[in-house]
C-alpha cells in the first residue's frame, strides 16, 4: 500500500490535470488550430458563469459541522488572507473518529473577515469533496479546484475571485456525466 502523502499527490496531480492547465504553445508534434476555427464549444460561449457574492450571515450557525481541511491564503489580491474551509455534516464519534452515513451534507466556505462565501453547500450521496488552491500564470487571484466525487459521478469546478464582480466566478471544469465508479484511490478523511 502506498504512503497516504503519495495519495494526495496523486489526487492533487489529477485535480489540476482536470482543471484545464494547458501549456501555452502545443508540442513540436501538434499543429495549432486554423486560424478561422474556434477551439472552443460555440454553447460554451454563450453561457454567463455564475457569480458567488459574499454574505453577513454565518452559514455555520444552521447546521452542525465537522471541519476537515483549512487554507488559509490571499484568494482575491487584497494583500491580506481568506481562510478556505471545507466541513461535513458528518459529526465525530467519542475517539474522534468521523461517522460517515451513506450521504452527508458539505459545506466549502470563504471566511473574509465578517464576509463569507458559500462556494458549495450540497448533500453528497456516497461520495467526498476535495479541494485545491493553485496559482495561475498570469492572473492576480488564485483559483480553487473542488473536485467531488461519488460512485456515480467526478466532477471538477473552479472557483475565481473576480474584482470587477465582487465574487467567486464559478465554473464546471469537468463533469463525467453519470458513470459507475469502480474504483478510487483517493485518501478518505480521517
Amino acid at each position: 500500500m502506498y504512503p497516504k502523502i503519495n495519495l494526495v499527490v496523486i489526487l492533487c496531480t489529477l485535480m489540476v490535470f482536470l482543471s484545464g492547465c494547458q501549456p501555452s504553445t502545443p508540442p513540436n508534434n501538434q499543429q495549432e488550430p486554423p486560424q478561422n476555427q474556434s477551439q472552443e464549444n460555440p454553447q460554451n460561449q454563450s453561457q454567463e458563469k455564475q457569480v458567488i457574492h459574499a454574505s453577513t450571515v454565518d452559514p455555520l450557525t444552521q447546521d452542525s459541522w465537522t471541519q476537515l481541511s483549512q487554507s488559509s491564503v490571499d484568494l482575491d489580491a487584497d494583500n491580506e488572507e481568506e481562510s478556505l474551509i471545507l466541513y461535513t455534516a458528518a459529526q465525530r464519534d467519542s475517539k474522534g473518529e468521523i461517522m460517515w452515513d451513506d450521504g452527508q451534507k458539505w459545506l466549502l466556505l470563504v471566511k473574509d473577515d465578517t464576509s463569507y462565501y458559500t462556494l458549495f453547500s450540497e448533500y453528497v450521496q456516497l461520495g467526498s469533496v476535495y479541494f485545491t488552491v493553485a496559482g495561475i500564470e498570469n492572473t492576480p487571484t488564485p483559483r480553487i479546484g473542488m473536485l467531488v466525487s461519488t460512485g456515480s459521478n467526478l466532477t471538477l469546478t473552479n472557483y475565481t475571485y473576480v474584482q470587477g464582480k465582487q465574487g467567486y466566478e464559478e465554473e464546471t471544469a469537468y463533469d463525467s456525466g453519470i458513470i459507475n465508479s469502480i474504483f478510487t484511490s483517493f485518501p478518505a478523511y480521517q
